[in-house]
């Protein structure tokens, strides 16, 4: 490989070429793609990336929605201890 081939003191810039880095990961991920394509035949008919990004966004309102619970949960036993505390003072 080039950067084998370089010193460590060496300064001269490398030049890459982005097509042929883009069509060398392209070609490394298309068995892999097509694959998973196969297995999993109802991702491709459910609309691929927009599914999944429906997906993401229906599990971020999941998650907004626990967290909205959790939080009046946390207020509800913080406002049980503090009427407990109250009902002790007397």
């Amino acid at each position: 490989m080039l950067l084998d081939s370089m010193s460590l003191t060496e300064t001269t810039p490398l030049i890459l070429d982005g097509k042929w880095v883009r069509d060398q990961i392209l070609a490394e991920l298309k068995p892999r793609v097509e694959k998973l394509t196969a297995a999993h035949r109802w991702l491709v008919r459910c609309g691929g990336v927009a599914h999944v990004l429906c997906a993401a966004a229906q599990f971020f309102e999941f998650l907004r929605n626990e967290a909205k619970i959790r939080d009046r949960r946390v207020r509800d036993i913080r406002s049980e201890n503090n009427s407990r505390a109250k009902g002790c003072e007397r």
